[in-house]
């Protein structure tokens, strides 16, 4: 529907196009980074499939979608803690 209220060609051939999709796909999601990839993933794999150039992989496209996720992220990722050692040798166990 993007392309279509926007007049664009599916997949996106430029790549002025595919970063509007990229912002739009950034801004109506909570979590932007898992959204992006598997947008960027979907596009890639499409791109691949009909031969087309591959425009998910450009330099600039990287960039920005490194930039909407950190400037799409609210909280700072965490990292948990470590699983102790006895935990993890009992999920072997029975």
């Amino acid at each position: 529907m993007f392309c279509v209220n926007h007049h664009f060609s599916f997949p996106p051939k430029n790549t002025v196009a595919l970063s509007s999709y990229l912002c739009y796909v950034a801004d109506s999601s909570t979590k932007p980074r898992s959204k992006l990839k598997t947008v960027c993933a979907a596009l890639s794999c499409y791109y691949e499939a009909y031969e087309l150039l591959n425009i998910v992989h450009t330099p600039d496209i990287i960039r920005l979608t490194q930039a909407l996720v950190k400037s799409g992220t609210s909280h700072t990722l965490t990292h948990s803690q470590d699983m102790p050692v006895e935990q993890f040798n009992a999920l072997f166990t029975c």
